[in-house]
């Protein structure tokens, strides 16, 4: 499979171009801000659960608009977003049914949806593992897409994309800031676990030119609204 890192995969894949982007899950906002301030999008809006992730979010990427909500209740009128993303959010926002049905409620005809989720396999998984265990949410989010998609009620896939994203830190400790930043949540575990982690990043990573590299699996869906 090619490698892409994971904004490559999203320029590639998806046009922004005078586009409504939500970024769904968006955490402490990495990906919304990116959007906003390296693709043609017109606004960039972030919906999260937690508080916490926002109030970062609102901090880094003051261009950007932030709104507590989740995927299957977004603080948005109907049909008013171009493009809904979920980056390693789909596994964790409840029945894929209903997150789709509050998608295409949001999503103006012909919008799309663009979901790059990670495999629960790679070298990275049994690290990943300690700190958030997901394999389980992942399969029966892929199983719930399998299942909508197969219905042709609500969305229809126009692209699937496999491909490793390259994951690399100079040291054991940016690996740490870069979970801490996906989530404040993932502080705790880190703290526990961190002789296991440690153990399982070293023995797991691929060092090269200075770097603890990983390829990280991953499958990106582009689905667009199928209209009433």
């Amino acid at each position: 499979m090619k490698r892409l890192s994971r904004d490559a995969a999203l320029v590639s894949l998806v046009s922004f171009v005078g586009k409504n982007v939500v970024d769904v899950g968006c955490g402490t906002g990495d990906m919304c801000g990116f959007m906003r301030t390296k693709t043609t999008a017109l606004s960039v809006t972030g919906v999260d659960p937690k508080q916490v992730s926002l109030s970062s979010a609102l901090q880094k990427w003051p261009g950007v608009a932030f709104r507590l909500g989740s995927a299957q209740s977004i603080p948005l009128p109907n049909e008013s977003v171009d493009v809904c993303t979920f980056f390693n959010s789909l596994h964790h926002s409840g029945d894929v049914h209903a997150v789709f049905q509050e998608m295409h409620r949001v999503l103006k005809p012909s919008g799309i949806i663009y979901v790059h989720e990670s495999r629960a396999e790679g070298r990275l998984t049994p690290v990943v593992r300690q700190i958030e265990d997901c394999s389980a949410l992942k399969a029966t989010t892929f199983a719930g897409l399998d299942v909508e998609l197969a219905s042709g009620t609500l969305f229809k896939c126009i692209r699937q994309e496999d491909f490793f994203q390259p994951i690399a830190f100079p040291n054991y400790e940016a690996f740490e800031t870069y979970f801490k930043n996906v989530d404040p949540d993932f502080e705790k575990p880190l703290v526990e676990k961190k002789e296991l982690i440690q153990q399982l990043f070293f023995a797991n990573a691929t060092l090269t030119e200075g770097l603890y590299a990983f390829d990280h699996p991953i499958t990106a869906f582009i689905l667009e609204k199928i209209s009433s």
